[in-house]
């Protein structure tokens, strides 16, 4: 498994006030469903403001938009840690006082009681999740695949590949499958020779790829024998 964040961060132009509401975009399945029980629901009763919930796949394309244009509809939006990093760069996203956070339940302020990393001066992280890969039994023999080696290795295991259209988790993939070792994976992606030895193991298979874009794909390119094995969001495959 492959553990990325996706952080919590503020398109926020106007506070809302009281018996308002705000927009809160997310990636939909069983991750929004946890944070409206977990989050929203009792954001709303201690607020007064209530929340409503938009979903998408990601990407900085429609927050771009929505700012370039000066239509902002969405308040806050969840990112993961390269997409944060890039809107808070162009100035997509709206600064945040990291010392108006509150303190934990047992009084820790919230720069101690966040991971390191995770309060940045955009966003805070809001959880981790996993990358997974599972695989069709159907299309699969008695020997089942139980590494990422086993991913790419088509011989021993025939059949198409699902990945995400983005470059992060398949480059971290791709060097575990090539005999990296998990705790030196982003010390070999930090050099260049890395990244080319992390994109000719993807070479490997890219003949057999089909891409997905939405966490509801992979469990239907599964489910209906689109292909042998796919990455997917955790979450996804639990609750398939």
């Amino acid at each position: 498994m492959l553990r990325l964040f996706v952080l919590f961060s503020l398109v926020l132009f106007t506070p809302p006030a009281h018996g308002q509401s705000v927009t809160v975009v997310s990636y939909g399945g069983s991750f929004a469903q946890a944070s409206e029980k977990a989050i929203h629901s009792r954001f709303e009763v201690e607020s007064g403001i209530s929340v409503d919930m938009d979903h998408f796949n990601g990407g900085l394309a429609q927050v771009r938009s929505q700012v370039e244009i000066g239509k902002v509809y969405w308040d806050v939006v969840d990112f993961e840690m390269a997409e944060l990093v890039r809107a808070c760069d162009e100035g997509l996203i709206v600064p945040i006082e990291t010392e108006r956070y509150s303190p934990g339940s047992d009084g820790t302020p919230a720069h101690k009681d966040f991971d390191s990393g995770t309060i940045t001066e955009c966003g805070v992280g809001k959880l981790y999740f996993s990358t997974v890969f599972a695989y069709n039994e159907k299309q699969i023999g008695d020997i089942k695949p139980t590494t990422i080696k086993d991913f790419f290795d088509m011989a021993g295991f025939p059949g198409r590949r699902g990945l995400r259209r983005v470059p992060q988790g398949n480059l971290e993939f791709a060097l575990m499958a090539d005999g990296v070792r998990v705790d030196d994976v982003y010390a070999v992606l930090d050099t260049e020779a890395g990244v080319d030895r992390a994109f000719e193991k993807l070479d490997t298979i890219k003949e057999h790829v089909v891409w997905w874009e939405t966490g509801a794909q992979p469990p239907q390119l599964l489910a209906d024998g689109e292909v042998a094995m796919t990455t997917a969001y955790n979450g996804r495959i639990f609750n398939a």
